[in-house]
């Protein structure tokens, strides 16, 4: 475990004076007349009262800090949510310590998560295999996205096949996400695939109308994905992190000078993370011998419509500015 392995970092002479306590009082012997006791407690023998030894100090951040590098591991990678980051540093005290800016990141909220796969008994076309759910009183105030799995991994026969366990196809394999889905995650699974099949999908796609469900699956994800609140950017966790051979991966790292396009929160800049995180380690020749960087392609420029919205808030922020207001309501 990191805390482990942050535990072993600590040299021989930290362990020696932690564990090892010498009192350097001098003995005192001090003559006071005798008098006589008017105690009824009988007199102890010091052999029933051995000396308490005191408990040695735990280790001060501050020299937790001192160390920047976790021993006994090459490298690792945190490729974590704001939940799973809470979940490592309330198991790590020596980590939170050390990394003050993923305790800021631990600080973050989640939001809920739930998916759901739906096997049917025909195919269902339509113009993109990629769809979102958006403005449905059933979504109770989630969002949502669909998929043709069929057609995004399938292509051939044994493709298709894996995706309905190895036995043959019988129609479309639908994914469906939903986010920020707190009020929907006490619904019953059943509920789940009756507003996916009977309400949701047909209105977004015509084709579904009669569709059949041969079988379904549905998960729920508490807390699951980081929640991007307004003012939230400065306690996200960078690409690289304290400690040398520990870095971050996730859509929500900050990236500094390698930071891509693709600054949306989305699949796409997770994936770009990991591939610099690895860069990172490999570029400070931290993965020993393995100092290949992987090729990073830089994303097509914003559409147009995002071009000139991004000009427009510009102008806007500074005409508040000049008025003596914040440019940000943030």
């Amino acid at each position: 475990s990191l805390s482990s392995s942050l535990s072993s970092s600590l040299s021989s002479e930290d362990t020696e004076s932690l564990n090892t306590t010498t009192s350097t009082t001098p003995s005192t012997t001090t003559t006071t007349p005798t008098t006589p006791s008017t105690s009824t407690t009988p007199a102890t023998s010091p052999t029933n009262n051995p000396p308490i030894n005191p408990s040695p100090p735990p280790p001060s951040p501050s020299s937790l800090r001192s160390y920047t590098t976790i021993e006994g591991i090459d490298a690792c990678v945190l490729a974590l949510g704001a939940k799973g980051m809470k979940a490592v540093l309330g198991g790590s005290p020596s980590l939170a310590a050390r990394s003050p800016e993923l305790s800021a990141a631990a600080s973050l909220g989640g939001i809920d998560v739930m998916a759901c796969r739906l096997w049917l008994n025909k195919r269902v076309s339509s113009r993109s295999p990629v769809n979102v759910f958006s403005r449905f009183s059933g979504l109770r105030g989630a969002g949502g996205t669909f998929f043709f799995l069929d057609q995004l991994q399938g292509g051939t026969r044994e493709r298709e096949r894996e995706l309905w366990g190895g036995e043959e196809p019988e129609g479309s394999v639908i994914a469906c996400d939903f986010y920020n889905a707190g009020a929907l995650l006490p619904l019953s699974n059943e509920d789940i695939v009756t507003l996916l099949i009977e309400e949701l999908l047909p209105s977004a796609v015509p084709a579904f109308k009669g569709v059949k469900v041969l079988d379904s699956h549905v998960q729920r994800y508490p807390q699951a994905v980081s929640w991007f609140s307004p003012g939230s950017y400065t306690s996200r966790p960078p690409l690289s992190t304290s400690l040398s051979n520990l870095v971050c991966a996730g859509d929500w790292v900050r990236m500094g000078d390698r930071e891509t396009k693709a600054k949306g929160l989305c699949q796409e800049r997770a994936y770009i993370s990991g591939l610099e995180a690895a860069n990172s380690l490999a570029r400070r020749g931290i993965l020993t011998n393995h100092r290949r960087l992987h090729p990073i392609r830089e994303i097509r420029e914003d559409e147009q419509q995002v071009v000139i919205g991004r000009d427009v808030n510009k102008r806007v922020k500074k005409f508040i500015e000049r008025l003596g207001g914040r440019g940000s309501p943030w």
